[in-house]
């Protein structure tokens, strides 16, 4: 048999002690008990990212790129663009486009998903945090309701064949040319 201290006696009273364990006790008044209506009210945060601008008009494509807007990129990069969206049956100036690097370092896909109408993203050249998960250079993703291609920068593209070629699949994609 098992010899327990004064000690130990203490210890098991204070813890099964009625002044811990109460049962059935109401602590607070319910409503319809108090003839005061105080309600606490707890406030909440809201984890909403910031508005974000995009910039062009609304439109079913939306084209993310790292520049500081149209005026920085530099004029063979802007050719191409002109040229790749040509081919695909669109024009720059009836676009949406937002520069990434002008971004909170907070913002995401999902917030770029949620806040922009736009059906079709392209992305050139944007840091991973811009894109759905999972997504790599050429590859078409289906997220959030919209059609994603990530590419490499403009400059990278009109100098590698196999990335001109991965983006024209994409752009044939996502347009059905």
């Amino acid at each position: 048999m098992t010899k327990i201290s004064n000690h130990d006696i203490l210890f098991f009273k204070e813890l099964f002690s009625d002044q811990v364990y109460r049962i059935g006790e109401k602590k607070y008044p319910s409503n319809h008990d108090s003839k005061q209506g105080n309600v606490v009210h707890e406030e909440t945060a809201d984890y909403q990212s910031l508005p974000i601008k995009f910039n062009g008009i609304t439109s079913s494509t939306l084209i993310l790129f790292n520049y500081p807007g149209e005026d920085s990129l530099s004029s063979t990069d802007k050719v191409f663009l002109d040229q790749v969206l040509k081919a695909a049956g669109q024009n720059f100036e009836n676009l949406s486009w937002l520069n990434t690097s002008s971004l909170p370092r907070e913002t995401n896909w999902t917030a770029i998903a949620k806040q922009s109408p736009s059906e079709n993203v392209i992305a050139f050249g944007v840091d991973t945090r811009y894109l759905p998960d999972k997504i790599a250079d050429g590859w078409i993703n289906h997220s959030n309701g919209k059609k994603v291609i990530c590419a490499s920068s403009l400059t990278e593209i009109s100098n590698d064949p196999g990335k001109k070629k991965l983006l024209w699949q994409g752009l044939k994609e996502i347009y059905g040319l």
